[in-house]
């Protein structure tokens, strides 16, 4: 708030919360990890829920659309393989 005031509006057991966007309205969208939530949050009320819940681990990224049709990017983390070693190509 300008007076330098805060308030908790939101908590979540996830990890990280990865991308916020403000949906207008006093609405709030988040998208977190490690279980791909994209919860919906009122700012003035402080009620929250899970609106989608993604078969990746992570929302990586919200969008709105013109229409108000919110749009999620998904991603699954997970440990970079190891690139081959070119001496070990065989002809």
């Amino acid at each position: 708030k300008p007076d330098d005031t805060r308030e908790l509006i939101f908590e979540s057991d996830e990890n990280n919360l990865l991308t916020v966007i403000d949906g207008g309205k006093d609405l709030l969208y988040v998208g977190t990890d490690p279980n791909g939530l994209v919860y919906r949050v009122n700012r003035k009320t402080k009620e929250s829920f899970v609106m989608f819940d993604a078969a990746e681990s992570e929302i990586s990224s919200l969008a709105l659309d013109g229409k108000g049709n919110l749009y999620a990017a998904t991603a699954e983390a997970s440990e970079t393989p190891a690139l081959p070693n070119p001496a070990d190509a065989k002809d």
